[in-house]
């Protein structure tokens, strides 16, 4: 038994359009009511699912990001066990070959070394290859997994729309036909006869094919001009938008899917040229050494020859070794000459302190960017070591672009008590020294060494991180051409989204308004900050405390300082 008043079931046998609508004692109010309940309830089923979509697309971003920063932290172990494995190799080559007055190991002992010594450097290469295989494939599967992501969300946005419209018009010109077709009962109650093909459908007087076209029918008389304009032009214009601009969505986002970061503890960093060393010591809270430390700058190089030499020269009267690593590939792949080998004259003043090495590209095509870097990484350990780096000498990790200013290295080799690991905290600039970025820069950190624990790294090592202790230059380039290599060459080229990313004039046209390259939102982690920092980066007319070397040769470095913003071809 229906009851009357019931409008979810009154709506319900419309719809089902009931051969018989005397068994429908649902008329007037009834289906009226019915017929306003749940075209809310559609639209409240839309809300829901344009919800889903957001959420979706947001959290596979949030799905792949996570699972391809594991994925590297798992090739790099890997890629520090095949090291490992590659260096007792070494150890069993000296063992085989020492020798006590003339006496050496027996030919037997020296056969099973060869045979140990080829067991593991064959299980290294397995180890390295079937990381690299592996990864790939991973790699590809969550690529896979995210575009499949992508396309669901695309389509259930696409059905949203084009369900709510249809299914509200054509309910609604439903709900007006059946009440018609209610009132037109054999029993004399009715004044008037519907006779169009959609009555005759509802009214079960049709055959299958007038049912098909009165279907039709009743969607199409249901569009109306609105309808159409929202389908054709609306729609598609969303989709659009979300295929360029989905990346912001999901950076504005952030703070719904990402946890912050612990934060770092602050140490305070106290300097005047004025004030002794022991007297700067102790107001850290540290002792004085009889003798500095041994200083060992460490980078990975691609071609900043101005920010190395602007680097070296600040660094110069603290540094004891000064250790280069290039590579005939980019990260990504590409290859590359050796730009520092191009330029080696220009550097004669550390020729006595320098280790230079380089280290031949995988070329791996499609590979994860960051497992080339974290290739050559391992690779400078092992410079390092050739370099002669011992227990408690101090390293400094940073990019060539991170520059310690030369008084906090000093600090830090005459101190005693300091910490085994310290970040620095860096001015960030972009472009030149007129662009203060407000993001933090902490990635540079100094390590007091520790043979066969000390890993050279570019990642979080400690909490500890020391305040204003130089200077980081993002993309300080003097040539357009420099922008286009390194935003090609980095790990994060999956930044650049579209070619005309990379085109001349819009790079420039950016350099000068300080606005993103990747036109991307800030990377924060609550939404007051990412609003606050909306927009181009405010300029700076202040050229104090930064490098010495850059102010004494400023002709030469114009195009860093405040002011000059144009740069050439190149």
């Amino acid at each position: 038994m229906i009851d009357e008043y019931n409008p979810i079931q009154c709506f319900y046998h419309i719809i089902r359009r009931k051969a018989n609508f005397e068994e429908i004692p649902c008329i007037g109010g009834s289906a009226y009511l019915s017929y306003v309940t749940l075209s809310y309830l559609l639209i409240l089923f839309i809300v829901a699912a344009k919800t889903g979509c957001v959420i979706l697309y947001t959290g596979q971003g949030k799905f792949h990001d996570t699972t391809t920063i594991t994925l590297e932290y798992v090739v790099d172990q890997a890629d520090t066990i095949v090291e490992k494995l590659r260096n007792v190799s070494s150890y069993l080559v000296v063992v085989k070959q020492v020798g006590v007055d003339q006496v050496f190991l027996p030919s037997n002992v020296q056969t099973d070394i060869d045979q140990i010594q080829s067991k593991i450097n064959s299980s290294g290469s397995t180890l390295a290859t079937r990381t690299v295989d592996n990864s790939k494939d991973i790699k590809d599967i969550l690529d896979f997994v995210r575009l499949a992501f992508i396309i669901v969300a695309a389509v259930m946005l696409v059905l949203t729309f084009l369900g709510f419209f249809r299914g509200f018009y054509c309910c609604s010109l439903l709900w007006g036909d059946s009440i018609s077709c209610v009132l037109m009962m054999p029993d004399g109650y009715s004044s008037s006869k519907k006779t169009d093909d959609v009555c005759e459908d509802v009214c079960g007087q049709a055959t299958r094919v007038a049912l098909t076209l009165s279907r039709l029918r009743c969607m199409l008389r249901g569009v109306d001009l609105k309808t159409y304009l929202c389908v054709l032009v609306i729609v598609p214009l969303t989709m659009v938008g979300i295929y360029l601009h989905g990346h912001k969505i999901s950076s504005f986002l952030r703070p719904l899917w990402q946890v912050p970061p612990r934060p770092f503890i602050n140490v305070p960093h106290y300097y005047h040229p004025n004030v002794s060393m022991e007297n700067l010591c102790k107001l850290h809270g540290w002792g004085i050494r009889e003798f500095p430390r041994r200083v060992f700058d460490a980078v990975l190089f691609n071609n900043e020859v101005d920010m190395l030499t602007i680097r070296w020269n600040e660094l110069y009267p603290y540094v004891t070794q000064f250790v280069l690593l290039e590579s005939n590939s980019t990260f990504t792949g590409l290859p590359k000459p050796h730009f520092f080998a191009r330029n080696r004259n220009d550097f004669k003043f550390v020729e006595p302190r320098l280790t230079y090495g380089t280290i031949g590209g995988r070329f791996r095509k499609g590979e994860n960017p960051f497992v080339e870097e974290a290739y050559q990484r391992v690779a400078l350990d092992q410079l390092l070591r050739i370099a002669g780096i011992q227990d408690d000498d101090l390293l400094i990790m940073s990019d060539v672009d991170e520059i310690p200013s030369g008084h906090t290295i000093d600090l830090l080799r005459w101190c005693d008590d300091i910490p085994p690991i310290l970040h620095l905290h860096l001015r960030n600039y972009l472009y030149s020294f007129e662009f203060i970025w407000a993001h933090r820069s902490w990635r540079a950190s100094v390590h007091r060494y520790r043979m066969g624990k000390t890993r050279y790294a570019h990642y979080r090592h400690t909490d500890f991180l020391l305040s204003d202790s130089g200077w980081h230059c993002s993309f300080c380039f003097r040539h357009i051409s420099d922008f286009v290599f390194k935003m090609k060459a980095y790990s994060h080229y999956d930044r650049v989204r579209f070619s005309h990313y990379l085109n001349p004039k819009r790079i420039q046209n950016i350099i000068c308004k300080g606005g993103d390259l990747y036109d991307m939102l800030p990377e924060e982690y609550t939404f007051k900050e990412i609003i606050g920092n909306l927009g181009t980066l405010p300029h700076s007319f202040s050229a104090v405390h930064l490098p010495s070397y850059l102010l004494k040769n400023a002709d030469k470095y114009k195009y860093l300082l405040p002011g000059n913003c144009r740069r050439e071809s190149g």
